[in-house]
């Protein structure tokens, strides 16, 4: 088995199956890392089971860094129902970016750290938004992969994300009152 196999197949059991996933055509994602193709021809795009962490389709995405103003070599990779993102450079190193705090962190140095990192739900579920996520869910609220979870006041505004309202909404322009603010 290669290092790719095994940190997909850890990425499988850690992380469980991806819901509605929709896979790629090879040629339309040949732009990509080969890592990248790899993977997504074998997960696909879709969220996990709980609906909090997405696997972004990154040509649907392309709009996210030039938004925030981002280095366009950035890939967009997977989001969070709050649309908090993590994206690859095209070297494999991994970054998290919240369009809340406008900051872009290194949060690991290659493909497969980076893959099986985010597939840890001690990673993941260390979020403090996840627990507000978990009762939205509960509720049988939903969101797909054009929607997040958004908070009212954002917190850029004077929110907090203990107290803030949430409000199913647009991701693409949720994001956008987040640029600007």
């Amino acid at each position: 088995m290669t290092l790719d196999d095994e940190a997909i197949s850890y990425f499988h059991q850690q992380f469980g199956n991806v819901a509605d996933a929709a896979r790629p055509a090879a040629g339309a994602i040949r732009e990509y890392p080969e890592f990248l193709q790899m993977f997504w021809q074998e997960v696909g795009f879709g969220s996990r089971e709980d609906g909090f962490v997405w696997l972004v389709n990154p040509q649907e995405i392309s709009w996210f860094a030039p938004m925030f103003d981002l280095d366009r070599s950035l890939i967009p990779f997977a989001r969070t129902s709050f649309g908090d993102f993590h994206l690859f450079d095209p070297s494999g190193r991994f970054y998290y970016f919240s369009p809340k705090q406008k900051e872009l962190l290194l949060v690991a140095e290659s493909f497969h750290a980076a893959i099986m990192t985010l597939s840890e739900a001690e990673y993941i579920e260390d979020d403090v938004l996840f627990a507000r996520h978990q009762e939205m869910w509960d509720e049988g609220n939903r969101i797909d992969a054009t929607t997040c979870f958004c908070l009212s006041p954002a917190i850029p505004l004077g929110g907090n994300e203990l107290t803030s309202e949430i409000y199913v909404g647009d991701l693409q322009t949720y994001c956008h009152l987040l640029s600007q603010a």
